[in-house]
């Protein structure tokens, strides 16, 4: 069984809300895994891959296009909270992947993204402008990660080695 939980079964079934034999038989192995908001450089590969499975599904192909779309609304995806986790993530791919089953041409622009997947556009007006960070800001961000420090800036690699070293 593989089970996941934002509780903390250990107090719970101190607690008496939790079965402690239930505990004890699902307690084989246990990874704590950050949430997706704090792995921002997981989600624009997770993003695709959950597109293409979704989109092979429904005997659609992924095409180049699509993946320079996904890469034009990457700051809409980078910049969302994921309250939902993984599962936000790929129930979202699914949606657009039906879309995209039924009007096989749209432009992946992050405006049609906003208009699919409302959620995006509501988180997004709360979200402060990546440009607005420094390239050191968004290198701490991302632990280091110079891709996708760019990424999130919307930026290359190149443009930000430059701020980075200015």
């Amino acid at each position: 069984v593989i089970s996941a939980t934002h509780c903390n079964l250990e107090e719970d079934m101190q607690q008496g809300q939790f079965r402690r034999d239930l505990f004890y038989r699902l307690s084989i192995l246990r990874l704590q895994l950050p949430p997706l908001r704090e792995r921002v450089a997981d989600i624009l590969p997770l993003a695709e891959s959950f597109l293409k499975m979704s989109l092979a599904a429904l005997s659609v192909p992924f095409s180049a296009a699509l993946r320079q779309g996904l890469e034009t609304c990457q700051i809409l995806l980078l910049h969302y909270d994921w309250p939902g986790n993984i599962r936000e993530l790929r129930n979202m791919m699914e949606r657009l992947a039906l879309f995209l089953s039924v009007e096989s041409t749209p432009d992946l622009t992050p405006q049609f993204l906003q208009l699919l997947l409302p959620e995006l556009a509501r988180e997004s007006a709360k979200t402060p402008i990546p440009g607005l960070l420094t390239a050191q800001q968004a290198l701490e961000k991302f632990n280091g990660d110079k891709t996708a420090a760019a990424n999130y800036l919307g930026i290359s690699r190149t443009t930000f080695w430059r701020r980075l070293k200015s």
